[in-house]
C-alpha cells in the first residue's frame, strides 16, 4: 500500500494535449497528499521520498493511539467494579492469535516503512551525473552560493527540472541547511565537506535557513531560493556573472565590499565596529597586537583577508573569518582598489547590486 503511494507520487503523468496545448505531452510531478499536513505544498522530484513515509506514520500513529485511548475506556467503563463484593474473574488463558496479531501486523508495517524509507533515503543520496553543482558556505550570519563560473551569491538561484548538486562546508560553526520545500536538511560542518541534491519543479521563490542552533546569530541564517525557468536561469547567470565586463573594477569592488559582508565588521566613515573602519585604510600606518607597526599596502590588505589571524591591529578581537579558498583573486583585487578609492572620496561610489 505504501509502495503503491510512493509509486503513484513519483511516476505520475498529466496529459496536458489537446487543442489549446497542442497535444503536447507535459510530464507534472504529482505528490500524493498535495495538501500535505504539517508540511508545505511539495516542488522537488523526491519530494515523495519524504512525505508518503510521513504521512503514513502520522496517520498508522494518530489511528493507535484512538484505539488504545478507546480500548482503554471501553474496557474502563465495561468492566469497572460495579459494587464493594463483586469478585475478579478469572482472567482467560494465553490467546495466541491475539498475541500472534499484534506481533505480526505492527512488524509488517513497520518493516513496509522501513523498506520505503531506506528506497527514499537511497535515492537522495544518488546524485544525478547530469547534476549542476553549487558550493554553499556560511560564515558569520549568511549564506553564500559559488556558482561554477565563479559568481557568488547570497541566493541560491536554480534552474526549473535540473538536478542541482549542493557541496557545503561552513565556518567554525555546525549548521544544517533546510529548505522545507524541497524537504532538504543537511548538516554544514567545519572542515568537512556535505553533500545533498534535489530537482526543483515549480519556479518560484522559497525560504531556505538553518535548522541547527548555531549562536547568537542563528536567527539571521536564513536566505532565498528562487526556482528560474531556464530561459530565464540563463538570463540571470550571464547578468550576474558579467560584473567585470560591466562594471569598473573599483565598483566590482565595492559590490564585493558587500557580498561578503565586509560592511558587518567594517565602516566606510571612521565608526569603529567588531573590525576597524575602511576610510582612509589604504596606505595608513597601523599598530598590530604585540606593537608591530606595518603600512596597509597591497600585500597586508591581501594577506589579512586570506589569513586575518596572523595580523590582527591592536585594540580589536581576532574575530574575522579567513577567506582563503572562498574569494577570488579578482574579486580580492576589486576589494583592494575599492579601498584606494576610499583615501579621499569615502562615499565615492554608490553602491549597486548585480
Amino acid at each position: 500500500m505504501l509502495e503503491l503511494l510512493l509509486n503513484v507520487g513519483m511516476l505520475a503523468q498529466v496529459d496536458a494535449g489537446g487543442e489549446e496545448s497542442g497535444g503536447d505531452l507535459v510530464t507534472t510531478q504529482i505528490a500524493p497528499f498535495e495538501s500535505s499536513l504539517l508540511l508545505p505544498p511539495p516542488v522537488t522530484t523526491n519530494a515523495s521520498s519524504t512525505d508518503v513515509p510521513f504521512q503514513f506514520a502520522l496517520w498508522i500513529g494518530a489511528a493507535t493511539l484512538l484505539l488504545i485511548i478507546g480500548v482503554m475506556l471501553y474496557f474502563g467503563i465495561r468492566y469497572r467494579r460495579r459494587s464493594p463484593d463483586q469478585k475478579p474473574r478469572q482472567s482467560a488463558a494465553n490467546d495466541v492469535v491475539l498475541q500472534f496479531a499484534w506481533t505480526v501486523i505492527p512488524f509488517v508495517l513497520f518493516m513496509d516503512l522501513f523498506y520505503v524509507g531506506f528506497r527514499g533515503f537511497m535515492d537522495v543520496s544518488h546524485v544525478p551525473s547530469n547534476a549542476m553543482e553549487i558550493s554553499v558556505g556560511v560564515a558569520d550570519s549568511k549564506w553564500s552560493f559559488t556558482y561554477p563560473d565563479g559568481h557568488i551569491d547570497e541566493a541560491l538561484h536554480v534552474p526549473v527540472n535540473k538536478p542541482v548538486k549542493l557541496t557545503m562546508e561552513s565556518d567554525e560553526s555546525i549548521h544544517s541547511l533546510s529548505i522545507p520545500a524541497f524537504r532538504l536538511k543537511r548538516d554544514v560542518l567545519p572542515d568537512k565537506s556535505t553533500t545533498a541534491w534535489f530537482e526543483a519543479t515549480q519556479p518560484g521563490e522559497y525560504l531556505a535557513m538553518c535548522a541547527r542552533y548555531c549562536g547568537a546569530a542563528h536567527s539571521g541564517h536564513w536566505a532565498w531560493v528562487v526556482v528560474h525557468e531556464q530561459d530565464e536561469f540563463e538570463a540571470w547567470q550571464e547578468q550576474a556573472g558579467g560584473l567585470f565586463n560591466r562594471l569598473s573594477i573599483e565598483e566590482v569592488g565595492e559590490v564585493m565590499y558587500t557580498r561578503y559582508i565586509c560592511n558587518t565588521c567594517h565602516s566606510l566613515d571612521g565608526t569603529k565596529k567588531v573590525g576597524p573602519s575602511f576610510k582612509g585604510i589604504f596606505g595608513r600606518e597601523t599598530t598590530l597586537t604585540g606593537g608591530l607597526k606595518i603600512t596597509a599596502d597591497e600585500k597586508y590588505i591581501r594577506d589579512s583577508v586570506l589569513d586575518p589571524q596572523a595580523a590582527v591591529v591592536e585594540g580589536y578581537p581576532p574575530a574575522m573569518p579567513a577567506y582563503k579558498g572562498q574569494i577570488k583573486d579578482r574579486e580580492l583585487q576589486a576589494i583592494i582598489e575599492y579601498l584606494k578609492t576610499l583615501q579621499q572620496h569615502p562615499a565615492l561610489l554608490i553602491c549597486r547590486f548585480p
